[in-house]
């Protein structure tokens, strides 16, 4: 099994700099590669905004790097996200999610997902996700639940 597990903190930076809000996060937790587990640490800087216009939406940006305890290297990510306005009970949504890993290579995933609002502050996201991890490129189904409280 590989993946990992984060607890983690945000917190403002400032509100409405650029049309939109800035954020910083500090994350720990653990990571499990190849059988083994290790400690990790994520710094993240992201922004966000609405707009307006024929139908308005919203735009996320975040910027991370990543520790992995028994990586060799650190890890750059850097992830944008698309989406239509939260008043539509279905809403299209894109994502391109980037990492790159100094001396190897890097990894991209680009998915287009529809979320449902399924009511009571819960959502369905299901998508279509493409990935390429250097060597092979592979396209999969990405499913979702998300409650907002």
């Amino acid at each position: 099994m590989d993946g990992h597990a984060l607890g983690f903190v945000r917190l403002p930076i400032s509100d409405q700099a650029l049309g939109g809000c800035f954020a910083g996060e500090i994350a720990l937790g653990t990571h499990f590669y190849d059988g083994d587990r290790a400690a990790m640490g994520k710094l993240t800087l992201s922004y966000g905004r609405s707009f307006s216009g024929p139908g308005g939406g919203c735009l996320a940006i975040d910027a991370a790097v990543e520790h992995r305890q028994g990586f060799a290297h650190t890890v750059w990510k850097f992830d944008t996200t698309l989406g239509l306005p939260s008043q539509r009970k279905t809403r299209p949504m894109l994502q391109l999610d980037s990492i790159t890993i100094p001396g190897d290579r890097t990894f991209w995933t680009f998915t287009s997902s529809l979320v449902i609002d399924t009511g009571g502050g819960r959502n369905v996201l299901v998508g279509l996700e493409g990935k390429h991890n250097g060597d092979v490129t592979s396209v999969g189904f990405k499913f979702g639940l998300w409650r907002s409280f």
